[in-house]
């Protein structure tokens, strides 16, 4: 028999009989769909389901920019304008209200592997998954740069100019800028110890941790937006417009080769969205001053242009069939296919100034027909509209069906059988 051969892992780690497909058969395709949305608006953070009703609202202490984190099924972590770190249940039931301090406006991220959190004010935190205790470093300017980080090493900018690196288990950090520079309001972009960011004024900035060498160049654009990577390409909305940038490093100098332009689209913190399909660029989203929020072709032509009440500031969140999720300072959270239709909007009572986030559910939806032959056997026919339970480990999904294929990241179109 010929067919193709998926190789996974068990729960217990042992390797598990190889599946095969029959080439003879028809593709399918699987969609994983979004169950609950949360967002933050004014004073209170929102939990939609997938159609736009409410499953539940909390109130928080003052606004803030903070965009929640989701670890699985287990937790929401979100911060307050009043330097609160929050933890919610999946139900909105208060697990813990840690306060830090000054204003926590950045989007905590999850270290599972050692259980940390790592969130900034004017300080930059470490604080344990349960956030019952936090070690930070003082930076004494305010922090608008969600953190990433490898380990327990960490990456964030700051008001007063710098990126900072922080290892944590050391308790050193290294601290980055130029001359001149301005505030880092965006989050830093990561490689490794590669790092790539802008600061507010218009200069761009790579630098190497590992080899403790770097770059920086001016390109002008006013931003405090995250600008957005692909292989050599850098997308970055700015007060002035939107853009895509060539870089390279040659002769010693980081150089910036501008591709293309869009004057017309003008972003005061919202930042650019890629929908990437086997590593192919396919769709960029991006909130405008303009009231849209904008769908572009890599090229930067317009695919939808959809208005909303007010400006979006949100950065638009892409689930996996490119429908986008997003906030307007109107007051309402709107859900937008790729066409450009209106799936649903929310009315809040306060301007959406944060970005969204998504909570995927353990049912799929089947697209296509698709026969799975297991020793030979074939299994029962899986068809267009079927719903299916999964269970994920160590990125694999597990089918209840004796279904087993390799689990691809979200910024895949769809998971081919």
């Amino acid at each position: 028999m010929s067919g193709i051969m998926t190789e996974v892992i068990s729960e217990i780690g042992t390797p598990l009989v190889p599946e095969y497909r029959n080439d003879d058969f028809r593709r399918g395709f699987i969609e994983f769909l979004p169950e609950r949305i949360y967002f933050q608006s004014g004073t209170y953070m929102y939990c939609l389901d997938s159609n736009g009703a409410l499953i539940f609202k909390y109130e928080i202490d003052a606004p803030s920019r903070s965009s929640p984190s989701i670890r699985g099924n287990k937790c929401i972590y979100f911060g307050d304008g009043a330097g609160n770190l929050y933890i919610l249940k999946p139900n909105g039931e208060l697990v813990r209200k840690f306060y830090l301090s000054a204003s926590l406006e950045t989007t905590p991220y999850i270290n599972e592997e050692d259980d940390k959190i790592y969130v900034t004010t004017d300080t930059f935190w470490e604080c344990d998954m349960e956030a019952t205790g936090c070690t930070g470093l003082v930076i004494d300017y305010q922090g608008y740069s969600s953190p990433t980080a490898e380990g327990r090493i960490a990456y964030a900018g700051f008001d007063d100019g710098y990126l900072y690196e922080v290892d944590f288990e050391t308790l050193s950090y290294i601290a980055i800028t130029v001359s001149g520079a301005e505030a880092v309001r965006c989050s830093p972009v990561k490689e490794d110890r590669r790092v790539y960011w802008n600061s507010r004024d218009g200069t761009a900035f790579y630098y190497d941790f590992e080899r403790r060498e770097g770059y920086a160049s001016y390109h002008g654009l006013t931003t405090d937006s995250t600008m957005a990577k692909h292989g050599n390409y850098l997308y970055l909305a700015s007060y002035k417009k939107f853009a895509c940038f060539e870089w390279t490093i040659f002769l010693g100098r980081m150089t910036f080769l501008k591709r293309w332009e869009r004057e017309d689209i003008k972003s005061a913190w919202s930042s650019p969205a890629l929908f990437i399909s086997d590593d192919e660029l396919l769709y960029i989203f991006i909130g405008a001053t303009d009231f849209n929020l904008y769908a572009l072709k890599d090229k930067g032509e317009d695919v939808y242009a959809f208005k909303t009440g007010d400006v979006v500031e949100s950065s638009p969140l892409v689930d996996s069939s490119a429908n986008a999720y997003f906030g307007s300072n109107d007051g309402y959270f709107y859900a937008v296919d790729i066409s450009g239709n209106l799936i649903f909007k929310y009315q809040t009572e306060d301007a959406i100034k944060a970005s969204p986030s998504l909570q995927k559910s353990d049912r799929i939806i089947v697209e296509g027909i698709e026969y799975i032959v297991r020793e030979g056997v074939r299994l029962p026919l899986v068809k267009k509209g079927d719903i299916i339970k999964s269970e994920h480990h160590n990125n694999q999904v597990i089918f209840t069906r004796d279904v087993i294929l390799k689990y691809l990241p979200p910024s895949y179109t769809h998971v081919k059988l």
